[in-house]
């Protein structure tokens, strides 16, 4: 509370100056009170522009894990609709999109004895260590925004899966000055508030690019490097509900979609060879030969043959036999 009209209004001043107008908080004098008011309409635009955000960024990890025809949609103003035929691990999936996967660096702060943290710094557990509390600087030296590449891979010295890394030019700076500013300090990788590993800076890396240990698994490993390619969610995502449908209920519609692909094949192959007798018959070969071709290529390279599949498959005989009529 300011002591006077003066000190208040040049507190008012101040907050105008950084709230701004139009921002999520305004700054208003009441008598010898200063009220910040929450701008409802900027909060929810802000929430639909992370609700549009999310959606990018859980597409681009559904994307990541190779689903066929995924379907990710917007219900409401503040729920993604996402489903994915022919998952077997569904949990998987929850875990995937489940983790914000915020990433930052950050150093550890002198003196790390105890356990309250000295003054600008947080006690996080270090997943490492089985989960020992590290005195971790709130300040973030290098943030994950920065990263523009990550992968799984083999560590060269230890033969353990391991994540490497990649910053653009921006984030390449920050990270060799703090490393070479702050050689044998330990510096820590924050992933959602846990620290997955804290090792001792030995020499300063100007190449812009890293890696990450922690008894991963393959399956880890990749999973943090799809999260990371694909960038931090804005929000965490919970699982408000989840529906599983049996194949038995697609069955019929996969029966209906054969039958309609082997009739329309049929009448296709009878009307040529009516309508242009000896030379239909030609085309009739040429277009068996055509289809079988089109039937191993998709076994060769493992593709799902869904429903718009087998139209498509119809469409390309009826487009073969347009030059002939």
């Amino acid at each position: 509370m300011p002591r006077d009209t003066s000190e208040a209004q040049a507190s008012l001043a101040a907050l105008s100056a950084l709230t701004g107008t139009g921002n999520e908080v305004t700054a208003a004098l009441d008598h010898d009170r200063l009220v910040l008011t929450l701008n409802e309409a900027m909060l929810k635009q802000r929430a639909r522009e992370a609700v549009s955000q999310s959606i990018e960024i859980v597409r681009r990890r559904i994307d990541a894990t190779g689903a066929v025809d995924p379907e990710i949609t917007r219900q409401g103003d503040d729920r993604i609709v996402v489903e994915l035929p022919g998952i077997s691990d569904p949990e998987h999936i929850k875990r995937l999109l489940g983790t914000t996967a915020k990433m930052t660096f950050r150093l550890l702060a002198n003196g790390m004895g105890g356990t309250i943290a000295p003054p600008g710094a947080t006690m996080l557990p270090d997943l490492s260590a089985n989960n020992t509390l590290l005195p971790v600087m709130d300040h973030v030296e290098v943030d994950g925004a920065a990263l523009t590449n990550a992968g799984a891979t083999i560590d060269q010295q230890t033969g353990e899966w391991a994540v490497s890394f990649s910053f653009n030019r921006a984030g390449a700076s920050a990270f060799a000055r703090t490393t070479t500013q702050n050689i044998g300090r330990r510096f820590a990788i924050v992933l959602d508030n846990k620290v997955i590993e804290a090792p001792v800076i030995r020499s300063a890396i100007t190449q812009g690019n890293g890696q990450i240990t922690g008894n991963f698994t393959a399956q880890a490993a990749t999973d943090l490097a799809v999260m990371l390619r694909a960038g931090a969610l804005p929000a965490p995502l919970a699982v408000i509900e989840q529906r599983s449908i049996g194949p038995s209920l697609g069955a019929d519609s996969i029966r209906a979609g054969a039958i309609s692909l082997g009739v329309g094949f049929a009448l296709v192959i009878l009307f040529m060879a009516l309508f242009y007798g000896r030379f239909g018959l030609y085309a009739n070969v040429a277009l068996l030969a055509n289809l079988v071709l089109m039937t191993a290529i998709l076994s060769l390279f493992e593709a799902t043959l869904t429903l718009p599949g087998m139209a498509g498959m119809l469409l390309t005989l009826g487009w073969l036999l347009m030059p002939i009529s």
